[in-house]
Order: structure tokens, then sequence, then C-alpha cells
């Protein structure tokens, strides 16, 4: 499998993913059953039923990943960052669903920012970017920077997500920042979760550049960014 075409599988299984944990009519068991099958393909047991679509695309992706990094350079930390999303995909969801019927609190904004960023699943997707354009181990000190740059990253398309989205979430009686308020109890506005956005892809700009040796990651990464944002600005992706 090609470099764009795993680009392109790995984006659409995300979407999978995303559309299976945010189904408004999907039960807490339902959300937990979703979680354990996929964790057990990311665990290494890659038995799958044929009409399983999110299985199908999931070991496909792992596969095609795994014959551009022979060496398992970021493999696993492909791996590693999926199943935090889908952990905290369910986390979301089920807490989306624990607030609507009343049986827990409304989280602050920069609680659930902090699960939120991590269930759009962004950091695996960059990480394997990351490997489909440079393969070769990354030095601790410049994989702990690209990791910050990937949190920054990861809240901004959050933000832009919630920012577009807020009336469907509404609808739908899903979590969305600009339904909540922050710790101070200030509410959140549209102006000040943009004008955080705008922050957070500076941010991650300014860590990117500083990967010294890997022009080609560095531009790979502020597009990918630059597009995920400008998607939802555009118009979101449902």
């Amino acid at each position: 499998m090609d470099r764009l075409e795993l680009r392109l599988r790995f984006c659409l299984w995300t979407f999978l993913l995303d559309d299976q944990l945010d189904h408004p009519g999907a039960s807490e068991p339902e959300l937990r059953q979703v979680e354990r099958r996929v964790a057990r393909l990311l665990g290494g047991d890659h038995r799958v039923a044929p009409d399983d679509l999110l299985g199908v695309i999931l070991l496909e992706i792992l596969s095609g990943l795994g014959d551009h990094d022979p060496g398992d350079a970021l493999l696993p930390h492909v791996v590693d960052s999926l199943r935090d999303g889908l952990a905290a995909g369910v986390a979301h969801s089920v807490l989306s669903r624990r607030v609507r019927r009343g049986a827990v609190r409304h989280p602050t904004a920069e609680s659930y920012l902090r699960l939120a960023c991590r269930s759009i699943n962004y950091r695996a997707a960059a990480l394997a970017l990351v490997l489909l354009v440079d393969e070769r181990c990354w030095p601790d000190a410049d994989f702990q920077r690209l990791n910050r740059a990937l949190d920054a990253a990861s809240s901004a398309i959050r933000l832009a997500n919630d920012l577009r989205s807020v009336d469907r979430h509404r609808r739908e009686g899903m979590l969305n920042i600009l339904l909540l308020r922050g710790e101070d109890g200030s509410a959140v506005t549209p102006a000040t979760v943009q004008r955080q956005i705008d922050r957070l892809v500076v941010a991650h700009d300014e860590l990117v550049a500083t990967v010294d040796d890997r022009p080609e990651v560095r531009q790979a990464l502020i597009d990918s960014l630059r597009l995920s944002v400008c998607a939802y600005r555009a118009g979101g992706l449902r």
C-alpha cells in the first residue's frame, strides 16, 4: 500500500471510529464493546470478522505502516497513541451521556479539553504521517518536543471541531467546550476559543521548528495541522 493511500485510510478509520463512539443511540455497554474489540486488535490479536469494517481497515493500516517501518522506530508509538485515543474517545462519549442524564456534573472547560483533545486521535495520525515521511529513529529529546507539539495540535483541532460543531453537539446532548465554563466560572466564547486555537498553532509550529535535520517532517506536520484546522473552518467533516 503506498503512502498516500495509507494516509487516507488512516483518516477514514478515525472518522469511522468517531462515528461509532459519537452515535447518539449507542449505550455504554456498546461503547465498551467497541473499545474491547479495537483494543484486542491493537494488542496483537488479529482475528477479525469479515464484516467488521473498523477492524479490517485497522489491520490493513497497521500492516501497511509496518511495511514502511521495518525497524519499528515509530509504529509502536502509533499503536500506543491509538490505544490512548480509543480509551479517551470512549471516556468522552460516556461522560457526555452521564452529564446528559444528570448522573454527573458538567466538567470544567479545562478538564474537558484535557480529555477531548486525546479522543480525536490526531497524535496517532500525525505520528503515522511522520513514519511515512521519515522512518528513522528519533532521539529522546526530539521525540519529547514532537509530543509536546502534538499536544498543542490535538487541542487546536479539538477546539476547531467544537467551534464548528456546537449546534449539533447541543442538539445531540454531547459535550462541547462552548457549552461549559472555565475553572474560574467564566463562560467560554467563540472569540476566546479562536484566540486559543491561534496560540496553539503557533506553539506547535515553534516546537516542530526545533527538529533540526528533518525539514520534510517539519513541513508535513505544519501542513497537516493547518489542513485539519481549516477543514473545520470551511464547514466541518459532517
